[in-house]
């Protein structure tokens, strides 16, 4: 007996009706959500694989990364900055220590012989994402290394380099230098992160000095003078 219309449309109906049942089924919702499931895997498994590699391809030569960092440390010590006044600089210029004039001296030195943890001081390394869009000159490799280098901490030794290298101690404890008679610096600092080529570096400091205390993220940029490479001061972002 062959089909009317009429059949046609009553089976298009109880298929209708059909599809709107699947939804609520028990099968129907465990195999969509174990294909939302696995979706969601492989977009996961993907972005860190992108991750790694993007990381894996920035990453700076770890032959150089100590040599680099006390380089970088040891400037934003001991140098006086034309761009930017790092808190040494600032402390260095108290009235109290001057005399009048320019620049006192700053006599001695103290750095922690640990750096800051990112997991031990997530507040510290929480806003690297606001620090990235306030430096957009920055690149963003530089910014992943900092984060990955300072996921753990490291023990400093006493390989800051330049003429007042001398001044400085690196001590377990930070000492009470309330009753310094004279200038007297005291800083715990991050790892410093690079780009590939070394040319940019960041890191976090917190620094003490003539009773003046400052927390701080200083980005600074290598640059050939008299044919050799110095790193100086571009930026300094206090908290």
């Amino acid at each position: 007996m062959p089909l009317t219309t009429s059949d046609t449309w009553l089976g298009v109906r109880c298929l209708l009706r059909r599809m709107q049942i699947w939804p609520q089924n028990g099968w129907f919702l465990g195999l969509r959500r174990v294909l939302f499931t696995k979706s969601a895997f492989a977009v996961l498994a993907i972005v860190i694989s992108v991750i790694l590699i993007v990381d894996f391809i920035s990453r700076p030569d770890p032959a150089r990364l100590e040599w680099e960092q006390y380089s970088a440390y040891s400037a934003y010590l001991f140098n006086v900055s034309l761009n930017e006044a790092p808190l040494p600089v600032q402390c260095s210029t108290d009235p109290r220590y001057t005399g009048g004039n320019a620049y006192a001296e700053i006599q001695q030195y103290f750095v922690s012989d640990q750096t800051i943890s990112a997991l031990a001081q997530p507040s510290a390394f929480g806003g690297v994402v606001l620090r990235k869009m306030e430096t957009p000159y920055v690149s963003t490799a530089v910014f992943n290394n900092f984060f990955n280098r300072n996921l753990e901490t490291e023990k400093l030794t006493k390989s800051f380099s330049g003429p007042k290298a001398g001044r400085l101690e690196v001590v377990h404890a930070l000492p009470d230098l309330s009753a310094a008679e004279h200038l007297t610096l005291e800083a715990k600092l991050s790892k410093v992160g690079f780009n590939r080529d070394f040319t940019w570096a960041m890191f976090y400091a917190e620094t003490s000095c003539g009773g003046i205390r400052g927390k701080e993220y200083v980005y600074m940029n290598k640059a050939l003078y008299a044919g050799r490479w110095y790193w100086y001061v571009v930026k300094i972002e206090r908290k």
